[in-house]
């Protein structure tokens, strides 16, 4: 049986993770309560496109993790993040509103998030105030 590179590459991307976290622990009630959530599980949805994330099939969990590792992410997936900007615990009903309004605008991809921020700058879509208190609450200021 032949396996094609992508087996590989996803499976040495799971060694090294493995690898760097050492054995997985329980995952916390905060990101296992919506789905469930984990580094793996961002990084496994990150990787299956890293040309175009598919953050649209992220759930509230799995965006808590997000904020839970800000940075990392943020490298992973190419993002430079301001200076000012800090990581931030997300509560479960911040996570939803982010799935909700997510899937209300139709964004599966970063491409789809790169539009709707431009449908949010020129006024065409209006931000929840959590998520405008959020961003302010994180050091994101252009809000």
């Amino acid at each position: 049986m032949r396996f094609s590179p992508f087996f590989y590459r996803g499976m040495g991307c799971a060694l090294l993770l493995a690898v760097i976290s050492g054995c997985p622990a329980p995952a916390p009630e905060r990101t296992n309560n919506q789905g469930g959530g984990s580094m793996v599980t961002v990084a496994a949805k990150i990787l299956s496109d890293p040309a175009d994330p598919p953050i649209g099939q992220f759930n509230a969990d799995e965006w808590q993790v997000v904020a839970d590792n800000l940075t990392t992410i943020a490298g992973m997936i190419g993002v430079p993040l301001p200076a000012e900007v800090a990581a931030r615990d997300l509560s479960d009903e911040e996570a939803e509103v982010i799935v909700d309004f997510l899937q209300a605008n139709g964004v599966a991809n970063m491409s789809d998030l790169t539009a709707l921020a431009q449908q949010v700058g020129s006024g065409e879509v209006e931000l929840p105030q959590t998520l405008i208190d959020l961003a302010v609450a994180m050091g994101f200021h252009w809000v």
